[in-house]
């Protein structure tokens, strides 16, 4: 045998050695840190309050002002994601027609502040219609 088939056979089982060595350790490492982590999370849910269920059950449904208000609002945020969409729809159909963009045109404006007034105009009615007709309890 030659030096360097001696040395590669003792550097490789050196090497599978440290490696199984590493490896128990940190399988031994990840247990103890994964124990103390269910240990504390137990601990914390532990601590928190738990919820009586007559008290669940005695909660009074949200006035109709609050109910016509959230209405209201998701309203408005769906407007908002309209005139958004119609605003790049435009600006899009603008630059593929003409080849440029130019903001300070007329039309394009008149539609998007259009979107957003009818918008503007569903969050009011959505907010009318919930107080007017509040949702019938399940």
């Amino acid at each position: 045998m030659s030096d360097g088939n001696v040395i590669d056979i003792i550097t490789r089982q050196v090497v599978e050695k440290v490696a199984a060595e590493v490896d128990a350790r940190i399988d031994a490492g990840v247990k103890i840190v994964t124990d103390e982590a269910h240990r504390r999370i137990d601990g914390y849910l532990a601590e928190l309050p738990r919820p009586v269920e007559a008290e669940l059950v005695a909660q009074e449904p949200a006035p109709a002002k609050v109910d016509a208000r959230n209405r209201a609002w998701r309203t408005t945020v769906q407007g908002a994601v309209a005139t958004v969409l119609v605003a790049v729809l435009l600006a899009l159909a603008e630059l593929l027609g003409t080849g440029t963009l130019d903001l300070t045109t007329g039309g394009a404006w008149k539609a998007i502040a259009g979107t957003a007034g009818g918008a503007a105009l569903m969050a009011v009615l959505a907010y009318v219609q919930r107080l007017v007709s509040p949702p019938r309890d399940r």
